[in-house]
């Protein structure tokens, strides 16, 4: 249960995506203005659209999917600690993915750490860490057949859940204790939440940014989701950049920021090239953790 739960929290750089980070950033940040709300009015849409689209999008699903079925590098870089105890460990690692037929492997090319990363058994000690390996790193030969959350055993069931977090944004469908925090689009949340769209583009890619902010005078805890951020290109609604901020106080309590960035290959196919996460977690059962952590794909 508590895997699940820290799951929900953060699973949700290429050498120029602190650029692309900036101006997704930048263009989300204005677009509550009035001024964009009366453009946006006048291009025929209406927020019902832009709840469709995120609702019915599966692009972001697929995109992650493609890392399953393609050769890549990728890296990862995780800085941590526990919120009481234990200094700051650091973990860096360059893993390349590859295809024989319907199989994949994983080769680290480098690795780097600092700090109490392992216990003495040779298990991660930090659980953001074992969750992000569990999540990215194939420890052994995997054939087809098995989804895109291949998670180890201890997981279970869950990844149907897992991905309606991810890909279902506003769903809440099967997550224990806190769903129905997270149905953004629902009758009983949807009135706390401001909406606002606005056409832009983005390194000469014409996008739909659909931005949702909770308001100010929403009750305390009310909803998880502060905001959300979510580019689709005008062509395809190809969902290219996604960032999310989640927030919880009581018992089980985190405040995280996390970006998708997605790109294409050579070939047209979608798959995620950064995922950026900053934030916190303390669970009953758990010791609090704090920290950062990006990875970087590269198609090869």
């Amino acid at each position: 249960m508590i895997r699940l739960v820290v799951l929900s929290v953060f699973v949700i750089t290429a050498a120029n995506f602190s650029v692309y980070a900036q101006d997704y950033e930048a263009v989300s940040g204005y677009v509550f203005l009035d001024s964009v709300l009366v453009l946006a009015s006048k291009d025929g849409f209406k927020e019902e659209d832009f709840i469709q689209w995120m609702e019915e999008d599966t692009s972001l699903y697929s995109a992650f999917r493609r890392l399953r079925r393609m050769e890549y590098t990728f890296s990862t870089r995780w800085e941590g600690a526990y919120i009481r105890g234990k200094k700051p460990a650091y973990y860096y690692a360059l893993c390349k993915q590859n295809i024989s037929a319907s199989c994949r492997s994983m080769d680290v090319i480098e690795e780097d750490l600092d700090g109490p990363v392992y216990r003495r058994n040779g298990q991660v000690r930090y659980y953001t860490l074992a969750l992000l390996m569990d999540l990215f790193f194939t420890r052994d030969t995997v054939c087809s057949g098995q989804s895109f959350a291949s998670f180890s055993h201890a997981t279970g069931n869950r990844s149907d859940q897992l991905k309606e977090l991810i890909f279902n944004p506003g769903s809440g469908k099967g997550i224990p204790f806190i769903g129905r925090k997270l149905e953004i689009f629902g009758k009983r949340l949807q009135p706390w939440y401001r909406y606002a769209w606005q056409e832009t583009s983005i390194n000469g890619m014409l996008c739909y940014v659909f931005a949702i902010q909770l308001d100010d005078a929403a009750p305390e805890d009310k909803a998880i989701v502060q905001s959300m951020k979510t580019y689709f290109r005008k062509s395809d609604h190809q969902v290219v950049y996604r960032s999310y901020h989640l927030k919880q106080s009581g018992l089980i309590n985190f405040d995280t920021k996390i970006q998708i960035k997605v790109t294409s290959d050579i070939n047209g196919q979608y798959y995620p090239r950064d995922i950026s996460y900053d934030g916190y977690w303390n669970f009953p059962g758990k010791r609090g953790e704090s920290g950062t952590f990006n990875l970087h794909f590269s198609g090869n």
